[in-house]
């Protein structure tokens, strides 16, 4: 159990909605990290059922919170951030599994490179059974795309893995909040390259995470994400 006194080092916030069963797998690849200096805050928008507060009491680490129902994950997002306590935040979807080593990682690079204020990377691809299908997604063709000064680069040609960013809490506050006006699956695209304006990005050419795509991916809405 967390002493109450300790602050945890990093805050994990996963906004979930109606996925109880991918939650707790998310919420198991969590637990198996090897760096356990953590809190997670699922905050919930909205689930019909209490399945998922059940889920959740049974992991010591996890606060649970449910909201009514705003249909994205950007609110979810903003109140899991003004929950935090971690200097360190990380966001993960509730149908994404981190491998074991993620978070040690990341904390290590943040603590050695002061003037970087997020690390990430790119995932390996999972289906709906969560078996991998031997694709890499948010890999550049040539790392320095992704890595230190990314202003100019990012903006209209790639974003963030959602699953990815371990980011420091005061480039967070600096950056803001997530905009929770336009459609879901753009929120992600819009905030980090506000982000990219806030600090350099640390870019780890190994996936340290398992990114599920299947049919009611938010970002299967194609027409709305075009617009």
């Amino acid at each position: 159990k967390n002493n109450k006194f300790h602050m945890p080092t990093v805050s994990i916030i996963i906004p979930t909605y109606n996925r109880a069963k991918y939650l707790a797998l998310t919420l198991e690849s969590i637990t198996q990290q090897t760096y356990q200096d953590f809190e997670v805050i699922v905050v919930d928008d909205g689930t019909p059922s209490n399945e998922n507060e059940i889920i959740c009491s049974k992991f010591d680490k996890v606060l649970y919170y449910k909201i009514k129902n705003t249909g994205g994950p950007a609110t979810p997002r903003n109140i899991g951030i003004q929950k935090a306590s971690g200097k360190y935040i990380a966001f993960v979807d509730d149908d994404d599994l981190w491998l074991p080593q993620k978070l040690d990682i990341q904390v290590k690079i943040l603590d050695t490179n002061p003037d970087f204020g997020l690390v990430h990377s790119c995932c390996q691809v999972i289906n709906e059974e969560g078996i991998l299908q031997n694709i890499i997604i948010g890999r550049p063709g040539s790392i320095d795309v992704k890595h230190g000064d990314v202003r100019m680069k990012m903006m209209g040609n790639w974003t963030i893995m959602m699953p990815t960013p371990l980011v420091r809490k005061d480039v967070i506050i600096n950056t803001g909040f997530f905009n929770e006006i336009i459609p879901p699956a753009l929120e992600d695209v819009e905030y980090w390259t506000r982000c990219s304006f806030i600090t350099k990005f640390y870019y780890i050419d190994e996936p340290l995470v398992q990114y599920r795509v299947h049919s009611n991916n938010i970002s299967s809405e194609k027409k709305k994400y075009a617009d």
